[in-house]
């Protein structure tokens, strides 16, 4: 077997083909060169395969490995997660880009700060063609000393989770619940690591994110998510997203006295949030109600009561136990 690298780059792909190669050169550039690569391919269709094997032929770093079906978007980052074997890791997206140094100011940011779990850097946007699109306006205060500031801001959907692409010691993600199969997921992953430690930012752009049609978050935004997990979404979808969040400041290795901190800041993020939660209800109950007609299959009547008692059931499981709202 050979060594292992410092750092562990996993790349989970699905359909990736138009944008691969660049990512993959952007990668095979890097100044911090002792990393392996592990290319997830989530039973592609397209040419993903091909691209892939090319690289991993051409140069020992590059690892391809390909899933026989299609297990979901968060499947795949906690397979290609579950393949490193190195003490740093990062996700990288098969349609974003890097600059040259950018995996060696993270690792250097992170042998500096040794309270730190991970680190990134400012972020550039690019379009389809990579020309410069200009800089997101996020406040998101990674590196504050204070656990309840990074999990609120995290929490918070002032943010596009662009740091989930930052460099993270392994053993914080490994004490995290992973990537869940739901939307919004990426943010309860990013909250659990925040109440870790500190992400340590370096304050030039080198982290180049892609905005294009058919990026997931761009689909997101019109609801077209199907593909996203291989598991059913949960209905009323940001009181599910609250309840991890709670689950999170509940399970997390931190004093009693964080922890009645965190819930304060939880409490304020429900009432940050009333609009999102009243929608949510209603379109679970809306979702739930497709249920209540009864509906013959074999001779058989399916429906009617059940419909209203799953919908119950979800919300009741999304609630935290002992918050009121």
């Amino acid at each position: 077997m050979s060594p292992v690298p410092r750092l562990g780059i996993g790349l989970p792909v699905y359909n990736g083909e138009r944008y691969l190669r660049p990512v993959l050169e952007c990668l095979r550039r890097q100044t911090w060169t002792d990393f392996e690569v592990t290319i997830c391919d989530n039973a592609s269709t397209d040419a993903t395969a091909r691209i892939a094997t090319e690289f991993a032929a051409a140069d020992p770093r590059f690892r391809y490995t390909r899933n026989e079906e299609n297990i979901g978007a968060p499947g795949n980052f906690n397979r290609v997660f579950a393949h490193s074997r190195a003490a740093l890791f990062a996700w990288v997206a098969a349609d974003d880009e890097y600059d040259p140094s950018y995996f060696q100011r993270c690792v250097e940011l992170l042998d500096a700060r040794p309270d730190a779990v991970g680190a990134f850097t400012k972020v550039r946007l690019i379009d389809e063609h990579s020309a410069p699109l200009g800089f997101p306006a996020e406040l998101i205060r990674l590196d504050d000393p204070d656990p309840a500031v990074r999990f609120a801001d995290l929490a918070s959907f002032r943010h596009s989770c662009f740091s989930v692409f930052g460099v993270y010691r392994r053993d914080a993600i490994a004490r995290t619940r992973g990537l869940l199969p739901f939307w919004n997921a990426d943010r309860v992953l990013l909250a659990e690591l925040a109440l870790q430690g500190p992400v340590a930012v370096y304050p030039a752009p080198l982290y180049l994110n892609r905005q294009h049609p058919r990026r997931l978050t761009s689909r997101a935004a019109k609801r077209d998510i199907r593909d996203y997990s291989s598991e059913a979404a949960p209905r009323a979808l940001t009181w599910y997203y609250a309840g991890q969040l709670w689950k999170a400041i509940q399970h997390a290795d931190i004093e009693e006295t964080q922890r009645r901190r965190l819930q304060r800041a939880f409490a304020s993020w429900t009432l940050r949030n009333p609009g999102k939660l009243a929608r949510s209800a209603m379109r679970g109950a809306l979702e739930s109600a497709r249920d209540l007609t009864p509906v013959r299959k074999g001779g058989v009547t399916i429906g009617g009561g059940m419909g209203l008692t799953w919908a119950t059931m979800e919300l009741a499981s999304a609630l935290p136990s002992g918050i009121g709202f």
